[in-house]
């Protein structure tokens, strides 16, 4: 049960067609009001990804049905997770003040999802794994469609200091909050 609830987090991506009220976006009002389960749920998610080997959690993906794109996906995500517990908070809080970009961002991706014929957790990896790239500030001489389409080349410009990480970690915290907001609805 741990597996597979840290490698479908660990993923981090997730979308519906409407948020926790019903309505057809998230509002500050949805982010505030679940800002402190949401950061229990993260520090939660922090503790087992950092415990778990890594051939586990590839495995466990695998057999949970995640297909090798959204598997090549969670390397990725291991420069979040292995912050400290204060730079983790601090980032979620900062995600959970509901700005209007945030708010524009998490109800961009609702929308894209939306209009999606096929629905599952791979498209959904897909679609937030490209609009986290196309979020983040990088130089123009860093291919995107690259990176996009080969998220190996995007761990390796992290680990290169070629992103900023204070941007990267805010927009994986907003995909775990997408994550944590459709799991509310039973929406994935």
């Amino acid at each position: 049960m741990i597996l597979k609830k840290t490698v479908f987090f660990l993923l981090l991506f997730v979308v519906a067609a409407t948020d926790i009220n019903g309505q057809n976006e998230v509002t500050k009002a949805d982010v505030i009001t679940c800002a402190q389960k949401y950061e229990k749920y993260v520090l939660k998610k922090q503790g087992q990804i950092n415990f778990w080997y890594e051939k586990l959690i590839f495995k466990g993906a695998k057999n949970k049905g995640y297909d090798d794109f959204s598997i090549s996906l969670i390397p990725a995500s291991y420069n979040f997770f292995k912050c400290k517990k204060g730079k983790l908070k601090k980032t979620l809080n900062n995600v959970c003040e509901g700005n209007k970009k945030d708010l524009k961002y998490i109800n961009n991706v609702i929308s894209i999802f939306d209009g999606k014929e096929k629905k599952d957790k791979n498209v959904l990896n897909k679609i937030l794994h490209e609009q986290h790239v196309n979020s983040l500030t990088l130089s123009k001489n860093i291919n995107k469609s690259l990176l996009m389409e080969n998220p190996k080349e995007f761990k390796k410009l992290i680990n290169q200091g070629k992103v900023k990480l204070e941007e990267y970690y805010h927009f994986v915290a907003l995909n775990l909050l997408i994550t944590y907001l459709l799991e509310l609805k039973n929406s994935i």
